[in-house]
């Protein structure tokens, strides 16, 4: 069972630091899986292999975790890549995210106008 979304490694070794713009490492590798912060982003790309055998646990095969660290000037400043051989043990969270007040009424009014025609926003 495979998770996730980690770019090609030529891709990654295409990035340079101080150079690669947060618009160019999205062009060259695609969408992160999230996106913190706004002053100084930082993209972060997940993938994980998992194996389950009959009724056992599922077993994690491969872990990988790519994050690019972006200046205020939105240029790259740090590459770091993780991995179950690192011995940094990291869980995956099946929680939910947190919105501020404004976010969930941008997206309360988004669905609640589903269905209902003719509806405007003005």
């Amino acid at each position: 069972n495979n998770n996730g979304y980690m770019p090609v490694m030529e891709d990654i070794e295409s990035l340079s630091v101080n150079k690669t713009t947060v618009e160019k490492a999205k062009y060259l590798l695609g969408e992160p899986a999230l996106i913190i912060g706004k002053s100084k982003p930082v993209f972060v790309y997940f993938s994980q292999t998992s194996r389950k055998l009959f009724f056992f646990e599922k077993q994690i095969i491969e872990r990988n975790l790519l994050v690019l660290r972006f200046n205020k000037r939105k240029r790259l400043s740090k590459i770091e890549k993780f991995s179950l051989t690192d011995g940094k043990d990291f869980e995956i969270s099946k929680s939910y995210t947190n919105l501020s007040d404004r976010e969930k009424s941008l997206i309360a009014n988004l669905f609640s106008n589903i269905g209902m025609g003719g509806v405007r926003l003005n």
